[in-house]
């Protein structure tokens, strides 16, 4: 059919260069009953922007730049643990981990574009410690018995939301303690 012309609602033309270099270390050894690890690694997200543009860089842009971009995610992760063989029937493994977070992002509603919309922000600091144990017991070919059990302290350290709103040592969402 004809073309009927298309109507623009909203200009996106933000932009943003990120980059960085993540490492990892560890090590682990070879016991009698199975593996023992550890290891220490750094993680990257890259920051970005939301839908729309920054207020007076083009005709119709009404985001400040506050609303518009977001900041990088890094995260350093420690984690130690265990992967054991007790006999030929039953397995047990193990995990601390730590999670150290600067720059969470989140995603949430706001209404930063004229109506409800879902941007992305940063959360300041936040934290993550976990226990992971996990059993297989398998006395037949066709018959296996598996446990696990999970243990999960989510927090924000720092976060601000909006002034007068403190999140710092409150819990993730959605996030259970136990499993």
């Amino acid at each position: 059919g004809p073309f009927l012309g298309r109507t623009v609602f909203q200009v996106n033309d933000a932009k943003r260069t990120f980059s960085k270099l993540t490492w990892r270390a560890g090590i682990d050894y070879d016991s009698p009953l199975g593996l023992v690890f550890a290891s220490v690694s750094t993680g990257y997200k890259a920051g970005g922007f939301n839908d729309g543009c920054e207020t007076g860089t083009a005709p119709g842009c009404a985001l400040p730049a506050a609303a518009l971009y977001y900041d990088p995610e890094t995260l350093t992760a420690y984690e130690a643990g265990f992967k054991f063989r007790i006999s030929p029937e039953f397995r047990l493994n193990g995990t601390v981990f730590k999670y150290d977070y600067k720059g969470l992002q989140l995603s949430q509603v706001a209404n930063v574009c004229g109506g409800p919309c879902q941007v992305t922000t940063n959360a300041a600091v936040a934290k993550v410690d976990g226990v992971e144990l996990d059993a297989q017991f398998q006395p037949a070919d066709n018959f296996q018995i598996r446990m696990a059990l999970n243990y999960l302290d989510a927090r924000y350290d720092v976060f601000i939301p909006t002034p007068g709103v403190d999140l710092g040592g409150r819990r993730f969402v959605r996030k259970q303690k136990w499993s």
